[in-house]
């Protein structure tokens, strides 16, 4: 799927609760990037990445800067750096993490797991386009439940796809058909309704 350029849209499952270092700064566990290297880095089961300071012990979510798919990476950027506020423990952050002298930023890549696409996806869960994608897929999850349940297409008698094909597309347009109608009511508490009659 991934390898197709698909985009998966995974929702996490919560196995790290025992694993949370702070659970009163952070709603989710977290983990160390890498176990063998002593820096601030910390994931979330989801892939995401935060930096704990140094200094404060705060933790702030790094910055995402998007998917490179020429290197099967997601790009984090220091929060620090991308916005432009104080922090105590940045310096003594860069040099755990061996950040390059003079460099702006502390660039972290996290490599995408085409195997394991529930924890190491190529978008972040955090970012706004994943979330906005995900109601989406919410809602044709939705649809799709009710063309197999209002319209029986999980006990069927059909045989081959061009009459599964014909079958959805009658019902699609049946569930089109209806919401239309309700609309042009105003009766749109019934918008989603294959039962209640419209025409009372």
């Amino acid at each position: 799927m991934h390898q197709q350029d698909i985009l998966a849209l995974i929702d996490t499952r919560n196995l790290w609760e025992k694993d949370n270092l702070d659970p009163d700064q952070l709603k989710e566990p977290t983990r160390s990037l890498d176990a063998d290297v002593d820096n601030t880095m910390l994931r979330t089961e989801c892939g995401g990445l935060n930096c704990r300071c140094p200094d404060s012990g705060r933790f702030r979510p790094m910055h995402y800067q998007g998917y490179e798919k020429k290197r099967g990476t997601l790009e984090w950027v220091c929060p620090v750096a991308a916005f432009e506020f104080d922090c105590q423990g940045r310096s003594e952050c860069y040099r755990l993490g061996e950040v390059a002298a003079g460099a702006k930023s502390w660039v972290v890549r996290t490599k995408v797991d085409a195997d394991n696409l529930r924890q190491c996806p190529a978008l972040s869960p955090s970012t706004l386009k994943c979330k906005s994608l995900y109601r989406k897929r919410n809602g044709i999850e939705r649809i799709n439940s009710r063309v197999a349940d209002g319209f029986m297409l999980h006990s069927h008698c059909l045989h081959g796809k061009q009459s599964m094909g014909q079958k959805i597309t009658v019902s699609m347009t049946a569930m089109l058909a209806a919401t239309n109608f309700a609309m042009q009511l105003n009766k749109q508490e019934q918008v989603r309704s294959l039962m209640l009659s419209l025409a009372a």
